[in-house]
């Protein structure tokens, strides 16, 4: 699991109120726990913030899972802070 996936997976778990390493990277919206589209904003708003980058609009409709997430902070060149 790369660095950055980690801190998408740490960033949704704070966001969701899960514990630390509960999640992995099939974490997504209607199947993880209290992941709805409102949790989706909380989630992208952080993850912008941890990354320093920021999400378009196309962008934002896609964030769905970790994974896109992940695929979309490499789209955007942003790079896992130390």
């Amino acid at each position: 699991m790369t660095t950055t996936m980690q801190q998408v997976l740490a960033l949704i778990e704070q966001a969701l109120g899960q514990p630390a390493g509960s999640l992995d990277h099939s974490a997504g919206l209607d199947i993880t726990a209290g992941w709805d589209s409102l949790k989706t904003m909380e989630v992208v708003l952080a993850v912008e913030q941890h990354f320093a980058t920021t999400f378009t609009a196309r962008q934002m409709m896609a964030l769905d899972s970790a994974a896109t997430i992940c695929a979309a902070l490499r789209a955007n060149g942003a790079t896992a802070p130390a």
